[in-house]
């Protein structure tokens, strides 16, 4: 919550938003809630879509983030066999 309020007063702030969007992502590998995971994902959307070059590390970052969270969720939907949520 403390990263989600620093992100709304400060969305340039992208260590914080690289911090809230991994929250969020833990949070859904943890308890298989999509709405985490979706936050999470338009979080690390939003940082890896930063054209500055102050940004370019940690938009990297997010790009790398959105990957490793993809597949982790697919990798844990495919061992509960949801291939519907897969696809």
């Amino acid at each position: 919550e403390i990263f989600a309020k620093g992100y709304a007063a400060d969305p340039d702030n992208t260590g914080m938003a690289l911090n809230l969007a991994m929250s969020y992502c833990e949070m859904a590998m943890s308890s298989g809630d999509m709405s985490q995971y979706e936050k999470g994902m338009e979080i690390y959307e939003a940082v890896a879509a930063k054209t500055h070059p102050k940004y370019a590390e940690d938009a990297a970052k997010a790009k790398e983030d959105m990957a490793l969270y993809t597949n982790n969720m697919v990798a844990k939907m495919q061992a509960a066999n949801d291939f519907d949520g897969i696809i």
